[in-house]
């Protein structure tokens, strides 16, 4: 199983909120993959270090990961409105995560297509937690366990050399998290994503359109108030480019992105560097959460209904310029430049490095 036979660095953004550098090695039979590394979640503006263990030899698969780092989130501390009492608070997060995968290859055709499936269950340890007001917030110090359902499903159209993007294609995503039975905490993660290719104005453009809806439960307690208890896990949603990831009841994003390949100069600086391509990529982000609370307490005898509307729009717009590129001859492509990123709710103006789809 551990018959080691090659190895390479890796550098991938394994989707729109997470950038991964590490090592990857895999056996002489192709059947155990390893990789070992450190992962920036571009949601939280946090990083973690991962250790993950694929075994292929049977079906399903066999998947084993271990992560140790950061979480951050933005949080409202009120109980009714006006809810503008915001913080930002940080705490470090170890997991473990055992589960099986179903992949399933259906190419027969120009249009590669993919359909996997996934059950995980996941050991946490959380602590760091130092807000001292937590009317309505994370809370929990401890060990808790949840179960990871996942389900994804990829049609793309093969792509030339010089496409920057698939011409044609559709994407689908599903991902849910719950907190086992018996466990002190509250809270869960429902996500579905979608995405639709299609051809730009000129060769190899390629525009896409890409929407979702999440939802998180455990904001509130069993009248309606809210929970002390609640657990906000990390969002595998996209949220708009810019802004801080800030945990919502019910949350809405809906983005479209266009690439274009710029020039191919093959420039080389002897054995050390090889640009290859200048890209570009046109975006507009829009997110709009909301958590509703309306819930009764009793003060001096009086029976008192509260209410309160935690709602945010979120509208950005920008453009990536990036280059791609080898660096001392390994056969790993890279790719770096700038984002610059106008937040339209703020009249801002925010320049960013960009690694892959991943700014900083």
């Amino acid at each position: 199983i551990f018959n080691l036979y090659t190895w390479g660095i890796v550098l991938n953004s394994s989707d729109a909120n997470n950038l991964n550098l590490g090592i990857a090695s895999k056996d002489l039979l192709s059947t155990t993959s390893i990789s070992a590394g450190y992962n920036y979640n571009a949601n939280e503006n946090q990083g973690q270090f991962y250790t993950n263990l694929i075994y292929s030899g049977w079906y399903p698969t066999l998947n084993f990961s271990y992560t140790n780092g950061g979480r951050q989130a933005e949080i409202s501390l009120d109980k009714a409105n006006p809810i503008d009492s915001l913080r930002i608070d940080q705490w470090n997060q170890q997991q473990i995560i055992v589960g099986i995968g179903l992949p399933l290859n259906f190419t027969r055709s120009k249009y590669i297509q993919s359909m996997n499936f996934g059950v995980n269950t996941s050991l946490t340890q959380v602590s760091g937690y130092d807000l001292t007001e937590r009317p309505n917030t994370l809370t929990g110090n401890g060990n808790f366990n949840s179960m990871i359902y996942t389900f994804s499903y990829a049609a793309l159209l093969k792509r030339a050399s010089r496409d920057v993007a698939p011409k044609w294609g559709f994407t689908a995503n599903f991902y849910k998290r719950d907190l086992l039975l018996g466990s002190k905490l509250n809270g869960g993660l429902t996500s579905y994503q979608s995405s639709v290719y299609v051809p730009g104005i000129l060769k190899h453009h390629s525009l896409r359109i890409r929407g979702a809806y999440q939802n998180q439960t455990g904001f509130k307690n069993s009248i309606g108030a809210p929970n002390n208890g609640l657990y906000l896990f990390g969002s595998p949603t996209l949220f708009p480019r810019g802004y801080t990831y800030r945990g919502f009841e019910n949350l809405s994003t809906l983005s479209a992105e266009y690439r274009l390949p710029l020039f191919d100069p093959d420039w080389t600086l002897g054995r050390f560097l090889y640009v290859k391509r200048f890209k570009a990529n046109l975006f507009a982000d829009y997110g709009y959460g909301s958590t509703n609370y309306d819930f009764f307490e009793t003060r001096d005898g009086k029976r008192i209904n509260l209410k309160g509307s935690d709602t945010k729009n979120y509208n950005s717009f920008g453009i990536d310029l990036t280059a791609q590129f080898h660096f001392m001859r390994f056969s790993q492509q890279f790719e770096a430049g700038i984002r610059a990123i106008y937040l339209n709710d703020k009249g801002q103006f925010l320049i960013q490095p960009l690694i892959l789809d991943i700014g900083f």
